[in-house]
């Protein structure tokens, strides 16, 4: 073995810092006292004393992850463990079955549910009977992308001075009602379109009023266009009138006649049981 030697001169320190050394008391920190350690399981209760010496805790850790505190301040803190695929599906549920159920919150309550890692439904509830829910003097809002309500038997919508539907923002979208039979029950009804009103599809309209002082009005400043493949028949139990002013219009291209009438097929009559048919002008023309 060749004959090592000795180094000139050897380093005084191993590092050298740029800050001087800090001290540490124990007394800013938390301190800590068991009361009890499940060696098996590998829990442990304990104690929490922050540095105050006021706010105090005491917690449960249990054999995973999930623990159990109860602070000073009032407040109970429960976690359950993560969730785990290896673990089994019950993995990180907190499981509670009891013989009944009541709460209150004497302030606000914030409730957050998230989905599972396949993204199935955040929350599913089922009541074995009737749930009812109140809100004194306040409102109840429901929001999402799409909200279905099934009723096997009845849906009833009740709102005690008025019930108010928009579909669309500002009332611009779309409401589509599915149903073998529509019944209205109101004393008035109005509507106020400014587009287009169709009907499809109509077997028959009636229209039955059984008040003999109602009227029946039709005011438009356009024009009225009725086409019919089969009959029509009036039979008016009063007077009626037909005043034609002969303005302009759009509907009609031959505005020659203010008022004509066109038979193609058999004969026109005018008949009166009872009175005389006049027909006044100053120009009357018979062919």
């Amino acid at each position: 073995m060749p004959h090592l030697s000795a180094a000139k001169e050897y380093p005084k320190s191993i590092a050298s810092p740029k800050t001087a050394d800090e001290s540490q008391q124990l007394s800013d920190n938390i301190t800590f006292r068991t009361w009890y350690k499940g060696h098996s399981t590998r829990s442990e209760i304990y104690e929490r004393i922050y540095p105050d010496g006021q706010t105090t805790a005491l917690r449960i850790d249990g054999p995973s992850d999930g623990f159990l505190t109860f602070q000073s301040t009032g407040a109970i803190v429960l976690v359950t463990g993560k969730r785990n695929k290896e673990l089994g599906a019950a993995s990180g549920k907190l499981c509670i079955h009891t013989w009944g159920q009541q709460q209150k919150h004497e302030s606000v309550t914030h409730i957050e549910y998230n989905t599972g890692e396949e993204g199935k439904e955040a929350l599913n509830m089922i009541a074995y009977g009737d749930v009812v829910e109140h809100a004194y003097g306040a409102e109840r809002h429901i929001k999402a992308k799409k909200i279905v309500i099934t009723a096997d038997e009845e849906l009833f919508l009740v709102g005690k001075s008025q019930v108010f539907i928009q579909a669309g923002s500002g009332g611009g979208g779309t409401i589509t009602l599915n149903a073998g039979t529509i019944e209205h029950q109101a004393d008035n009804t109005k509507e106020t379109i400014t587009g287009q009103k169709m009907n499809f599809g109509v077997a028959e309209d009636t229209t039955v009023g059984l008040d003999p002082r109602g009227t029946v009005n039709i005011v438009h400043p356009g024009s009225i266009n009725t086409k019919v493949l089969g009959d029509v028949q009036h039979w008016v139990g009063g007077v009626r009138q037909v005043v034609v002013a002969g303005g302009p219009g759009l509907l009609v291209n031959d505005r020659l006649n203010s008022y004509k009438v066109q038979t193609l097929l058999g004969n026109t009559e005018i008949q009166t049981v009872a009175g005389n048919t006049s027909v006044k002008g100053l120009l009357v023309l018979l062919n």
